[in-house]
């Protein structure tokens, strides 16, 4: 779609012209309202990213375009208005949506990190295990031990959560949100070594994650600092 490719090349002038142009012959559109979402969610207009969302999920069935991913009309247009409630300071209802998504989509793995985030933000240990335990029901033990992670790490168990995450990135070494969980962990933990290698990783998985670069400059100063001192 238009509004996507020129969304996706930075060319947000276009782009938003562009969905005005069909706002006047399909603006019940569910794929259009999609991707104007997206598109406002970049340009920081949360208000017009969440109409556009909240109009994909209650478009009419029919689309306008035969090619349209079903999904926009539901768990996906839910995950992309979570981020935005998440992003915006609205943590209940980003939530809710994650929570519908997976209701909808239980394969769709970033709802699943998502509301483990919200929950574990909020200190949430009982309701981290209890989404746990949904995650095995249905199928994805993988998911489960990174939730039981977070519960641990909240509960300074920094060891333990260390020990599952590694487990999961064993099988998946490509998952950025366990990694990232893991140098959080290893961090919290003080075992600033293994956490050097590990951000590092991150920063070749993510190049563009801010904390991560800024993480690993403080890890690398406090290492610098302890071997001024003595053996790490």
């Amino acid at each position: 779609m238009i509004v996507q490719m020129r969304r996706e090349l930075g060319l947000l002038d276009a782009a938003r012209a562009t969905y005005q142009e069909g706002c006047v012959h399909y603006s019940a559109d569910p794929e259009l309202l999609f991707q104007a979402g997206l598109l406002f969610r970049a340009t920081g207009e949360h208000g017009e990213a969440e109409r556009c969302f909240l109009g994909a999920l209650s478009a009419p069935a029919e689309p306008y375009f035969s090619s349209m991913d079903p999904a926009i009309r539901g768990f996906k247009a839910r995950h992309n208005l979570a981020v935005l409630y998440a992003e915006t300071g609205r943590p209940n209802q980003a939530e809710a949506q994650w929570r519908a998504a997976l209701a909808e989509s239980p394969g769709f793995i970033p709802a699943w990190e998502g509301a483990g985030e919200v929950l574990a933000q909020r200190g949430d240990v009982p309701a981290l295990l209890d989404l746990a335990r949904q995650a095995t029901t249905v199928g994805f033990p993988a998911m489960a031990l990174m939730l039981e992670a977070r519960a641990a790490l909240l509960e300074q168990r920094h060891d333990e959560a260390i020990d599952k995450l590694r487990t999961i990135l064993a099988e998946s070494p490509g998952a950025v949100e366990l990694r990232r969980v893991l140098t959080h962990a290893l961090v919290q933990a003080g075992r600033l070594a293994e956490a050097e290698p590990e951000l590092r990783t991150l920063i070749e998985l993510v190049p563009d994650d801010a904390k991560a670069h800024s993480d690993l400059a403080l890890v690398i100063s406090e290492l610098a600092a302890r071997r001024s001192e003595g053996p790490v």
